[in-house]
């Protein structure tokens, strides 16, 4: 039984990794660091910097 579930358990993360990655999507930047952040710098003044992942192309971050 032990077996079985580590076998079940090691395909399920073999499988998990073979996921594509997708571009960073404009969401808030999460524990990763990918995303927007903003940061407010007057009344009606903000900074917005964006990190996007290895697989978000310059045209996508650009638009």
């Amino acid at each position: 039984m032990r077996r079985a579930f580590f076998i079940l358990l090691l395909l399920t993360i073999v499988v998990a990794s073979c996921a594509p990655v997708r571009p960073t999507s404009y969401v808030p930047a999460s524990e990763d660091g990918y995303g927007y952040r903003d940061m407010p710098l007057g009344d009606s003044t903000n900074r917005v910097v964006f990190a996007g992942n290895p697989e978000t192309s310059l045209e996508q971050v650009d638009r």
